[in-house]
């Protein structure tokens, strides 16, 4: 097993200064505990700006955050993973390439290395409207298992984290926006996790917008397995930290039935020019 840490972080919106001290000190915290991991939540630098700004606003703002990737948020990332020894998986945060914008997590290595970025696939209407683009490809990262990792909306879409289940993800890590209308998403992170057999690493946290706390989304570390193996919730930052099982997957469903379910859903998103 492998101890992991969750950051129940507070993030306040458009300060990155203060966003990435309070990243440094939970990672430090998390090191003196003997983690090997750390996860941050979604927007962990900027703040969950898309939800809380005024649409005139939004797109400036959009374009003043994002930043590339190499870029000062990994560069301090990747400082804190060789001064913690950590691998750190964290985001999204708002990414630049070219004229795009893109919602990416990434995950640095004990080395300071970017070993994988993972491009958000599925959007909300909000992100659209925000100017985000969606990613094109599932990403992993192997340590002592097969991570598969999660971002926002995915987790309304069963078949991203199903998809990365039947490629040999042991352990979904995921992020979940802080916005009002995500306080119950935790009852979807446990359905993700038992109808895939594996355990949810999930990163919420708490946003705070002009002194006020504006919103709170509980954090958890979930095994199908043996239940809840800790959470956070509440205004106070906190680590959710367990030692996550390492078990090899088996599916709740039969291999032929899988491959009938995908068939099938292949051929409607041809009928309906989706693929």
């Amino acid at each position: 097993m492998t101890l992991i840490a969750v950051a129940h972080l507070k993030t306040r919106l458009g300060a990155k200064r203060t966003n990435m001290d309070h990243v440094k000190r939970m990672i430090k915290e998390a090191r003196n505990k003997g983690a090997r991991i750390i996860v941050l939540p979604s927007m962990f630098n900027s703040g969950p700006i898309i939800d809380y700004l005024p649409q005139p606003r939004l797109k400036y703002a959009m374009r003043s955050q994002a930043e590339r990737i190499p870029g000062p948020t990994t560069d301090q990332l990747s400082a804190y993973a060789i001064d913690s020894s950590m691998y750190i998986v964290g985001g999204p945060i708002i990414e630049r390439a070219g004229p795009k914008l893109f919602l990416t997590t990434v995950i640095v290595g004990p080395d300071g290395s970017i070993l994988g970025k993972y491009r958000k696939i599925v959007l909300s209407a909000k992100d659209e409207e925000a100017g985000i683009s969606s990613g094109r490809e599932l990403v992993y990262f192997n340590l002592d298992r097969k991570y598969g990792i999660l971002a926002e909306d995915d987790l309304l879409t069963p078949e991203i984290p199903r998809s990365l289940s039947i490629t040999g993800s042991n352990t979904l890590i995921a992020s979940i926006r802080v916005k009002p209308e995500n306080r119950i998403i935790h009852y979807i992170l446990i359905t993700r996790a038992l109808e895939n057999n594996i355990p949810i690493i999930a990163a919420g946290g708490i946003t705070e917008n002009q002194g006020e706390i504006a919103g709170e989304v509980m954090s958890l570390i979930f095994d199908p397995r043996e239940g809840m193996l800790g959470y956070a919730e509440g205004d106070e930052e906190q680590l959710v930290i367990a030692d996550v099982p390492n078990v090899k997957p088996q599916q709740s469903i039969s291999p032929g039935s899988l491959k009938i379910a995908v068939m099938s859903l292949c051929k409607v998103a041809k009928n309906r020019d989706i693929i």
